[in-house]
């Protein structure tokens, strides 16, 4: 639980909300009180470094919570460059 944070009042609002600056280490906090209203959450980071780390944290502080990863599709072969 944060102190302060009301995630069922951010959950009730109808349109899609972004959450910006978060601390680093509180991220996993925010994610699982978030995951625990029951309305979809979607997080992007920027390397699979730092997911792997997050999806490890999430496990030990809410392991209530079922995860989903997407990662995205391998990169399509280059074709030779012809001069």
């Amino acid at each position: 639980m944060i102190p302060g944070f009301d995630a069922k009042k951010l959950a009730a609002i109808a349109e899609p909300l972004t959450i910006g600056n978060v601390p680093a280490g509180l991220e996993t906090l925010l994610l699982a009180e978030l995951a625990r209203t029951g309305e979809p959450v979607a997080y992007v980071m920027s390397d699979g470094h730092r997911m792997a780390d997050l999806e490890q944290m999430l496990g030990f502080v809410a392991p209530d919570i079922p995860e989903t990863q997407a990662t995205p599709p391998p990169p399509k072969p280059r074709k030779p460059h012809r001069p």
